[in-house]
């Protein structure tokens, strides 16, 4: 039997109407920065517990323009931007094909596929330190540009000691983590009910994946991603003690890339995330979830920013790809479900 904890967190900052439409929605392209860090999916209130563990600065709390990385994304950008390199570990803003209606090249002076070039196929992610070795790198190359770079965690899968291969397991050959591959549902019937309820509930304005995930499990069928396994597998207070460990893994990297760049360094989110409150998981765009709104916006100023290359101490991996347009699409998919983008 489906047995699911909907605990909710005792949270100190929550807000009502009044309190809300106060809020700043940040434009991060109207912000005055020299680095814009990203961390996916990361939520205000987490961020606000652990932070000072690794950081310092002036931390204040914003909402996002979207509530999803691609509904982020195309409410943030706008025009071509020259000035600036974008180091990517997410594979919705990449540098070889256009995902939902969005090609990256159009938009900034280069893109660095992290996503691509250092992708880890046991965990399912790019890790945090790979992304600081990579950035630190990539601005020493670019002291000109200002850079975004764009971080998974804390977004799923899980990294830490809570989960144990964020529910799944060991992957296939292909690099597969079981549970995200499409081959797996075996019943064309079964497949074909959740493309209809996918349909059914996007148009009916029935969002978050509690049903959907429901229907899945009750149909016997493969999670729908990490989130959905470890929920399956643990329930939702051990799914909130690892998005908190996925985010406290991510942090020594942050501040390390911090200590290694200069001038006006701004630490913040795409957007939150669902963790079970209204029993409702994960994310997606147009939502009106105060905790997929809700961002943290860390100012750290270092003072003027280093326009002179410091020297490189690794090797800058080339982002250029040999993959043909099909191989491409099927590696922006494949990584896109790894990180539990199924529908």
């Amino acid at each position: 039997m489906l047995k699911l904890s909907c605990k909710p967190l005792d949270l100190k900052h929550n807000f009502n109407t009044k309190d809300y439409s106060k809020m700043d929605t940040v434009k991060i392209m109207d912000q005055q920065w020299d680095y814009l860090i990203v961390l996916d999916a990361c939520r205000y209130d987490y961020f606000e517990q652990v932070w000072q563990k690794y950081l310092t600065g002036d931390l204040t709390k914003k909402l996002s323009v979207g509530t999803g990385t691609s509904d982020w994304r195309d409410k943030s950008f706008f025009k071509y931007y020259d000035d600036i390199v974008y180091v990517s570990a997410n594979p919705y803003i990449n540098s070889l094909k256009s995902v939902k209606g969005f090609s990256a090249n159009e938009y900034f002076h280069k893109v660095y596929d992290l996503w691509l070039n250092n992708w880890d196929d046991e965990k399912g992610t790019v890790m945090p330190d790979v992304v600081t070795k990579q950035a630190i790198d990539i601005v020493n190359n670019h002291p000109e540009k200002r850079a975004i770079i764009h971080y998974l965690q804390p977004h799923e899968p899980y990294l830490g000691s809570s989960v144990s291969q964020a529910g799944f397991e060991k992957p296939t050959a292909g690099g597969y983590l079981l549970g995200v591959r499409d081959e797996q549902i075996k019943s064309k019937i079964g497949k074909m009910i959740m493309k209809l309820c996918s349909a059914a509930f996007y148009w009916t304005g029935i969002r978050g994946k509690f049903l959907l995930w429901k229907i899945r499990e009750l149909l016997k069928l493969p999670p729908a991603g990490p989130m959905d396994a470890v929920r399956r597998k643990y329930g939702d207070d051990i799914l909130r003690q690892a998005y908190k460990e996925n985010l406290e893994i991510a942090l020594p990297h942050v501040a390390k890339l911090v200590e290694n760049i200069s001038g006006k360094i701004i630490i913040t989110a795409d957007h939150g995330e669902m963790l079970g409150e209204d029993k409702c998981y994960c994310h997606w765009s147009r939502a009106k979830k105060k905790f997929l709104r809700e961002i943290p916006w860390l100012v750290i100023d270092k003072g003027e920013k280093v326009t002179t290359p410091k020297k490189v101490t690794h090797e800058e991996k080339d982002t250029s790809s040999n993959l043909n347009e099909k191989e491409t699409k099927e590696q922006i998919q494949q990584r896109l479900k790894a990180l539990g983008y199924m529908d």
